[in-house]
């Protein structure tokens, strides 16, 4: 990380969080952003389902991806599936 980013890191922190969150993950598209989000979730919650809805497109990762293919290959019921 550059100066710039760690000054505008703390700040974003101060703005938004009044003191409630501690650490900001910085990336690079949505895609990161998604599979970061799954990650984290799937590590917080110890579980791996995911709910996709079958026409979205979440990214153009390989974690996406199979959550994408997994819904659209007729795994889907009442457009809920897990992955």
């Amino acid at each position: 990380m550059t100066d710039i980013q760690t000054k505008y890191c703390k700040s974003l922190l101060e703005t938004v969080s009044g003191g409630t969150f501690d650490t900001v993950l910085l990336v690079n598209s949505g895609s990161e952003a998604n599979d970061l989000a799954i990650r984290l979730a799937q590590a917080y919650t110890q579980r791996r389902d995911v709910i996709s809805l079958a026409p979205a497109v979440h990214g153009y990762v390989g974690s996406l991806l199979d959550i994408h293919y997994k819904v659209n290959n007729n795994k889907v019921r009442h457009g809920v599936t897990s992955n």
